[in-house]
């Protein structure tokens, strides 16, 4: 008897974590947690691939939330030695993760250039890449995937003449975060101790950033993008403080979602744009933007663009809306002189017309 009310424990604490993990990973949404942990919701995308050119074989495993269009991790093993030749990417994920784990820990590998495609994937995934990327993914464009990452290679990595094969697998968080050797987990978000501070995604300042926000009365920060307008848009080299654009929060935490929420820019299909004020931005050694969006009293998004040749988009509703204020009065004033005019003539004709 003891031993099945022991099993009913376990099995009731398992699915309480269950419930915990898809309630993280869906922002909240019970709902969606429970249609997670059924298995009806699917909202990761794994991506597997492996490449070679004359120098270097290499593979790599990364799981992207195609709903939200964010990174969890990327995953990449770099060496000359032929220990990916039997690799295949169309392999299920568990088994084409621990080989690359295994190939880390037993084979030769190019730290140096593991790190560079760490770093390069990361920065390149911005928010136009995200989407471009959740287009193929959705339509499983088995072809259009591996054209995207062979332009990634040749175009961010160098490679050129390289080949490569890429496939994708549809998971869950849930599935990712119980089983995946390699991708953040939920203690990598939450590393406070209170519940409170648990909720609030962190963010590593460099000191220029301090300067910033030092004079400023700084609740949270969130981590965001921007929004493209490749035909509307001012060029991202133009921006200036006090400019007020567009811009997608793109942190998962419960906390960016009430903050969405209370934008009303947050539903089933995750978080939208909203409009903020830029408080700072400086272009970056290495190149690109780091901006600094201010969306409500105290609340800052902090946007990392690598990219420098893209349009943004940018509000101008307050200018139209001055703009209509301003001709109000000039308006006024010539109906005014017309009705008046036209009253002092039909006086005119009155007596004219009396005499």
């Amino acid at each position: 008897m003891s031993e099945i009310l022991h099993t009913e424990d376990e099995s009731s604490s398992d699915s309480s974590k269950e419930y915990e993990i898809a309630f993280f990973y869906t922002n909240g949404n019970a709902e969606r947690a429970r249609q997670m942990i059924a298995g009806d919701l699917r909202d990761m995308s794994v991506i597997k691939g492996k490449f070679y050119s004359t120098t270097s074989l290499g593979a790599f495993i990364a799981f992207f939330n195609y709903q939200y269009l964010t990174l969890n991790s990327v995953y990449p093993v770099i060496s000359a030695s032929q220990t990916f030749s039997a690799l295949d990417p169309d392999s299920d994920w568990i088994t084409f993760e621990k080989h690359l784990v295994d190939s880390m820990g037993n084979d030769e590998h190019d730290d140096v250039l593991c790190t560079h495609f760490r770093n390069v994937f990361t920065a390149a995934f911005t928010l136009q890449f995200a989407g471009e990327l959740q287009k193929l993914v959705q339509a499983d464009d088995k072809s259009g995937i591996n054209k995207f990452f062979m332009q990634f290679m040749q175009d961010r990595m160098g490679f050129q003449r390289a080949k490569m094969s890429v496939s994708c697998e549809f998971i869950s968080s849930l599935d990712m975060e119980l089983h995946s050797l390699t991708s953040r987990k939920i203690t990598a978000y939450k590393e406070h101790k209170d519940d409170k501070d648990e909720s609030e995604p962190r963010i590593e300042f460099e000191e220029d950033d301090g300067d910033v926000l030092k004079e400023k009365k700084v609740k949270l920060v969130l981590r965001g993008s921007l929004i493209l307008s490749p035909i509307k848009g001012r060029d991202v080299g133009l921006l200036i403080i006090g400019d007020r654009i567009k811009v997608k929060i793109v942190d998962v935490s419960p906390r960016a979602v009430q903050v969405a929420k209370a934008f009303d820019a947050y539903d089933e299909d995750g978080i939208h744009p909203i409009v903020g004020r830029i408080v700072s931005i400086r272009r970056l050694a290495e190149g690109g933007y780091r901006i600094f969006v201010l969306i409500a009293k105290g609340i800052f998004v902090r946007i990392d663009e690598t990219e420098e040749n893209i349009k943004i988009a940018v509000d101008t509703s307050y200018l139209e809306e001055r703009q209509h204020v301003d001709k109000m009065p000039k308006i006024s004033v010539a109906v005014i002189s017309l009705l008046s005019v036209i009253l002092l003539s039909l006086i005119v004709l009155l007596i004219l017309y009396f005499k």
